[in-house]
């Protein structure tokens, strides 16, 4: 193995090299020639991490050894392929494509990839979403121009550029009228992070997901709103007036606080996650308080259950990431199916889970690649239908 090699080897593992090391690092992984020095060159490491004579991290070794190579006989060396190492060993600052990913039931290994897969056009979620007036009407957001304004009774709804506002244009509803409703909904393959609702609460929406609102909360002792799908909420504070959330089987009660609704039709688990304030919900004829840090869990129209939730993984999505905790396989890829507007099948043992956290920002082959190599999965695609062999 070449001196350069094992240098720019160590200064990542050792947590020194430079994005431009990084850089000539996956440039040598990408020469067939250099395949079997750097197996053995990985083995030397192992051994050496046994006896405590490597800098390296021993558990970070047998990670890798244990892992990807099976458990290495002693004396018998493995001869690792450059992307079966990427997919064990390189985090690397590239481009923009960084990847964090491991099976369950093993240490953290790190999974990094260029872009340079030719089937690669199945592009994540963008930025879109219908909006739906009380009249029927459909408008597509992401199509209307800048400024594009509509009044509608006491409120108002406006484009400021990726945001979609409403505001109320003066105190309490028109005597006779009723309550005007707008709803906003997303696709398979979309996601829309900017409405803003008339009393200034923020939502996001992930994929597949709808809510339906009031135009505007004047004149109303509550402020309600009917959601499907995954969204993330910022309420306002108004004393006065509680805000609620309806799914098809529960009613969550808030003044104002932040909060995930995870409540996707056909999914076995069912999940409101707070992040800050409190949160009252209604299931069954029964209510339960959350406190910042909880979730209610259920599966659908069973009792809800409080447990104490990663609030990191129930916001991921919004933080454009993919965050599986013993996740089972075939639900992961459900997440997948929505974010890229995919039909995915999956075949082989449905008892498996992932753990491991990857980004939505790549196309779905870099994707599906990263968790090939992790092991995880095979994968075939075929225009927009994917099989899963677990």
């Amino acid at each position: 193995m070449n001196e350069r090699l094992q240098y720019l080897y160590m200064q990542f593992r050792l947590g020194k090299a430079s994005p431009e090391e990084l850089q000539e690092l996956l440039e040598y992984l990408d020469q067939s020639n250099e395949n079997e020095a750097l197996g053995t060159f990985l083995f030397d490491r192992w051994q050496q991490a046994a006896t405590g004579t490597s800098p390296l991290n021993r558990n970070t070794i047998d990670t890798l050894a244990d892992r990807l190579t099976g458990r290495l006989p002693a004396g018998q060396p493995h001869r690792i392929g450059w992307k079966v190492l990427v997919a064990a060993s390189v985090l690397a600052v590239v481009s923009t494509l960084a990847y964090r990913f491991w099976p369950v039931a093993e240490k953290p290994a790190t999974v990094a990839l260029k872009e340079n897969n030719p089937v690669s056009d199945i592009l994540p979620a963008r930025k879109a979403a219908r909006l739906t007036l009380d009249d029927g009407t459909v408008k597509y957001i992401d199509s209307l121009p800048e400024g594009w304004a509509l009044s509608q009774g006491s409120a108002g709804v406006q484009r400021n550029g990726q945001v979609l506002s409403y505001t109320e244009k003066q105190q309490g509803e028109i005597p006779g009228k009723q309550v005007r409703f707008n709803t906003v909904s997303t696709a398979m393959g979309e996601t829309f992070p900017a409405l803003q609702l008339a009393d200034g609460t923020k939502v996001w929406l992930n994929a597949g997901s709808s809510i339906r609102f009031p135009v505007s909360f004047n004149g109303q002792t509550t402020r309600e709103v009917e959601i499907t799908g995954e969204l993330y909420f910022e309420v306002a504070k108004d004393k006065a007036r509680p805000f609620l959330v309806r799914t098809a089987d529960d009613t969550i009660s808030v003044l104002g606080t932040h909060f995930n609704v995870n409540h996707y039709t056909g999914e076995s688990h069912h999940s409101t996650t707070l992040l800050e304030g409190s949160v009252a919900i209604q299931r069954g004829g029964k209510q339960f308080l959350l406190k910042p840090g909880d979730a209610a869990v259920a599966t659908p129209g069973s009792l809800l259950r409080v447990v104490r939730a990663d609030t990191a993984q129930a916001v991921a999505w919004r933080d454009n990431l993919f965050y599986f905790d013993h996740t089972d396989i075939a639900s992961a890829m459900r997440q997948v199916a929505r974010w890229y507007d995919l039909e995915i099948e999956c075949t082989g043992n449905g008892q498996r889970t992932i753990t491991g956290q990857l980004p939505r920002s790549v196309p779905a082959a870099t994707l599906l690649k990263a968790l090939e190599l992790s092991g995880n999965i095979k994968y075939k695609i075929e225009g927009r239908y994917v099989k899963i062999t677990i």
